[in-house]
């Protein structure tokens, strides 16, 4: 909500600042709706990914307090968050970039990856380890069970990264909507899992 209020806001300053008229092309709307209208799997998938764990867990649970304990200690993990998402805008338009370059990309590629899994794992390890005491110094006694969440919802992060480091070969290969069913796979099995 927050988010969305901030982009509304945006929106209707950028008007008043540039003093825009706006006008709407049919053709480009046409294409951006033709383009966009295969990615709305992905996106819906993203959401449940994201959300579905709590529903799933309210539905099973009608206990609010369990819901509570378990959002704590999700959302402490959900931090890795705030790392991952520094790296993957970055890395779009970089890997963009190396649309021509395809033989210069298989090896450089293969480098980011190793180091992504090495910086960003030994990151989302380092959730799992600190877990307990960062519960036990942030919170009150009765959240001290959510430490066993915060590494595991870590890791879902560290995963959305491994994700993006896969998108190159199906950009570069035009065959962008089977990222989206990637992502309803993930969310199949997101919800055994859960």
């Amino acid at each position: 909500l927050g988010t969305m209020i901030a982009k509304v806001i945006s929106f209707l300053i950028f008007f008043v600042l540039k003093d825009y008229k706006p006008k709407i092309d049919l053709e480009i709307s046409k294409e951006l709706v033709k383009e966009g209208l295969p990615m709305m799997p992905s996106f819906i998938s993203l959401f449940i990914l994201y959300q579905g764990n709590r529903q799933i867990l309210q539905y099973i649970t009608k206990d609010l307090g369990v819901i509570g304990i378990y959002s704590v200690g999700y959302n402490l993990g959900f931090a890795m968050t705030l790392f991952v998402n520094a790296f993957t805008p970055a890395w779009m338009p970089y890997f963009l970039s190396f649309n021509n370059k395809l033989d210069e990309a298989k090896v450089l590629f293969g480098k980011i990856f190793t180091y992504y899994t090495y910086f960003f794992g030994s990151l989302s390890l380092m959730f799992f380890i600190c877990a307990k005491p960062a519960i036990m110094i942030m919170t009150q006694a009765k959240y001290l069970e959510s430490y066993k969440v915060v590494g595991f919802a870590s890791s879902g992060q560290f995963l959305y990264g491994i994700f993006a480091l896969f998108l190159p070969a199906v950009y570069f290969a035009r065959e962008v909507k089977y990222s989206a069913l990637c992502q309803m796979v993930a969310v199949i099995f997101s919800l055994i899992f859960n």
